[in-house]
């Protein structure tokens, strides 16, 4: 074995079972929090909103795009920020 081949096997970063688990676990939240952030800030709009007269209910999508054209994509990540650091 080389110097340069013995250096690079003691540069290794050994990780714990928990660790990598804790990681892992890290990881999915956050893509789980930015696939469903939308999702969430949409909801939160309709059950804010008061529902115009004789209307039963909202589409979702409706106002989901709705939300996207007058104020931008980036409002429906509004709260992501916060969300990730809890």
């Amino acid at each position: 074995m080389t110097n340069q081949q013995h250096s690079f096997n003691q540069s290794r970063i050994v990780l714990s079972d928990s660790q990598i688990n804790s990681l892992a676990g890290a990881t999915s939240g956050i893509f789980v929090s930015i696939l469903v952030s939308p999702l969430d800030v949409v909801k939160t709009r309709i059950q804010v909103n008061p529902l115009p007269k004789g209307a039963s209910s909202t589409p979702f999508y409706t106002v989901m795009y709705r939300l996207a054209q007058q104020e931008g994509f980036k409002a429906l990540y509004k709260g992501l920020g916060t969300t990730m650091m809890v």
